[in-house]
């Protein structure tokens, strides 16, 4: 039973690097909102049905050692890591990140370039 609490918070850090509802997550892999609350308090393992083991790992996109905490991190990478940390604690870089999803690269290098001239016009305006 002691890696329940693990295992619970390391659901709540996924979901709040996601900034996904426990209800949003539960219509996604197709349990009930209750079912997240008992994984989250600790009351059932959430890993413990391989099924849902698998539909979890894949609605968050980490690999099963990783949710299962076997020494693998889910990113090993300094500037990955960095850029999770922005997302994590930045709703607005959520929000835009979420939008791009689906895009094509195209549009992609177009909202860079647009950005990248907000800033250029905002720092003309701060001098």
């Amino acid at each position: 039973m002691k890696n329940i609490n693990r295992e619970g918070k390391l659901l709540r850090e996924l979901l709040d690097m996601r900034g996904e509802s426990n209800i949003d997550f539960a219509r996604a892999i197709g349990v009930s909102p209750s079912m997240v609350t008992y994984w989250l308090n600790g009351t059932r393992n959430p890993f413990a049905s391989q099924t849902t083991l698998l539909k979890i790992s894949q609605h968050f996109g980490v690999s099963l050692n990783y949710l299962l905490g076997i020494k693998e991190n889910a990113t090993n990478d300094a500037e990955l890591n960095e850029i999770l940390l922005e997302l994590k604690n930045r709703p607005e870089l959520r929000m835009l990140f979420k939008t791009t999803k689906g895009t094509t690269k195209a549009d992609i290098e177009n909202t860079v370039a647009i950005m990248e001239a907000l800033k250029r016009q905002s720092k003309k305006d701060s001098e």
